[in-house]
């Protein structure tokens, strides 16, 4: 105990707040395993504290838990929430703002330095240089960039796969073909892993 302040209950509050701001951009709180343990912490918020004696009870220096938390809070708002929330809107712009194909690109790739560790921004704009017709080496470059940043997304291999078939058979390339059946053999591997994602 540090005076009225229990520091189990300020740990449980980063938690739950925690867990809150995680909830505006995923929605993991649907799922039962990770929602048990934010019922736990915020169980353990509300619950009375235990009595003690005058003997027991140490000075207050509420100062040290308020100060660790404003940090840890500015250090989650600008590594997590600012990059997350600035690529969902230029992807936003991406998907439906740009009347070309050249804003397009630009909007995706201002979302891939905003947030260098998303998949989705490279993914999408290989997609995009894909369908747009003849750009299928800039499709598997941004495509390779995708897999680059989340190698364990069997879905970003399916679609490598498809894309170096699609290349095959309009250049007829082996090596073209050589590359889908290996990105076949990887989404192969992963889905034990990942069985969900197919």
């Amino acid at each position: 105990w540090v005076g009225d302040i229990d520091s189990c209950q300020v740990g449980c509050l980063a938690g739950v707040l925690g867990f809150v701001l995680h909830s505006l951009i995923d929605f993991a709180m649907f799922d039962p395993g990770t929602l048990m343990p934010f019922a736990v912490l915020a169980g353990i918020l509300v619950t009375d504290k235990p009595r003690r004696t005058q003997q027991e009870v140490i000075p207050a220096r509420p100062g040290v838990p308020l100060a660790v938390f404003l940090i840890g809070a500015a250090v989650f708002v600008g590594l997590v929430l600012v990059p997350v929330t600035r690529t969902d809107r230029l992807l936003q712009r991406a998907r439906y703002a740009s009347s070309s194909l050249a804003e397009q690109r630009a909007s995706f790739e201002a979302a891939m330095r905003a947030d260098p560790l998303d998949p989705t921004p490279p993914a999408e704009l290989a997609m995009v240089c894909a369908y747009s017709g003849d750009d299928l080496e800039a499709a598997l470059h941004w495509l390779k960039v995708a897999v680059d940043r989340d190698p364990r997304q069997i879905g970003l291999y399916r679609t490598r796969a498809g894309l170096l078939e699609m290349s095959f058979r309009r250049s007829g390339a082996v090596t073209d073909l050589i590359g889908a059946v290996g990105a076949a053999r990887q989404v192969v591997a992963l889905y034990p892993e990942s069985p969900d994602d197919h």
